[in-house]
């Protein structure tokens, strides 16, 4: 690990910022700033309530507005470009679920996707006499938690 010497700490002294002076003036460009030929911009828009449960989706009013070009959610918002999944509670120790994460990745993120990593992550696993509905719930469990993942 690096060490900084009391010498050459920025901490507790004056440190100059080079974007200091055209962020005082007003001088400094954000993003925000600049406009291009066809720019598109983005408007993410999220519940009005706190706790519920979306059932449907209607987005044709949104997209006859003006202006707008498409509306994005869940089905439609592309695929999944990588996952990392690890399972605890179902054996001695947690383990990383490569066969789930080989079958989310570049698909979809629904639940036929979900239910596939799901069974993937547990395929082979050899149940005992007392713990057999073990496999199930983990199966429902990690359907759940990836259901939830893409909600968010």
């Amino acid at each position: 690990m690096a060490t900084t010497s009391p010498a050459t700490s920025p901490i507790g002294r004056d440190t100059l910022r080079i974007d200091g002076p055209r962020k005082v003036t007003g001088l400094a460009q954000y993003t925000s700033d600049f406009n291009f030929p066809g720019m598109l911009y983005a408007v993410p828009v999220e519940a009005t309530i706190a706790n519920g449960k979306l059932v449907a989706l209607d987005t044709a009013a949104a997209e006859k507005m003006p202006g707008v070009r498409a509306v994005y959610h869940r089905e439609n918002i592309g695929k999944i470009s990588r996952a990392r999944i690890a399972l605890g509670g179902v054996g001695t120790k947690p383990w990383r679920a490569a066969q789930a994460e080989a079958a989310l990745t570049s698909k979809p993120a629904n639940d036929a996707t979900f239910r596939q990593a799901a069974e993937a992550a547990l395929q082979g696993a050899k149940a005992q006499s007392e713990n057999r509905f073990k496999i199930e719930l983990a199966k429902r469990c990690l359907t759940h938690a990836l259901r939830t993942a893409a909600a968010s």
